[in-house]
């Protein structure tokens, strides 16, 4: 029976220490990832108001474009931490699943049938005594 618990132990820490190896990774990515998406869409839309600049399209001046390079660099500051907040909530709901797993088990109990409990002289079922043994006596 030990050997077989032993393996099961080993077994089940295996697969707990892939998945912390599979979410280490991927929280190391997510930022280059996020990084390197909001550069090329930076570049891209540097790129597309270049040319509106130079073509005079919709009367943009090189000031707005200086406007809208601004706006996008506020808004992908948001951006970058929402997708850090994002990992962390998927490793919280993860953690959360386990837990309600564990809670959701049957519950082994020490003995398969409980023990009537001893008649005390102070208590006559155990319903009404806090303990099924005697307190003390008082000395006089």
């Amino acid at each position: 029976m030990e050997h077989s618990e032993r393996k099961r132990f080993f077994r089940v820490n295996r697969a707990l220490l892939r998945q912390q190896a599979h979410m280490a990774a991927i929280d190391s990515a997510t930022s280059p990832a996020v990084e390197s998406l909001g550069i090329v869409g930076a570049m891209a839309a540097g790129a597309l108001a270049g040319y509106w600049v130079i073509n005079r399209y919709y009367g943009m001046e090189p000031s707005d474009m200086l406007a809208l390079t601004g706006a996008l660099t506020a808004v992908f500051d948001p951006i970058r931490k929402l997708a850090h907040v994002n990992i962390r909530f998927q490793q919280a709901e993860a953690a959360a699943t386990r837990v309600f797993e564990m809670q959701d088990r049957p519950r082994k109990s020490a003995s398969p049938t409980p023990r009537p409990c001893r008649a005390t002289p102070t208590a006559s079922s155990c319903e009404t005594s806090a303990s099924a043994t005697p307190a003390r006596p008082r000395t006089p």
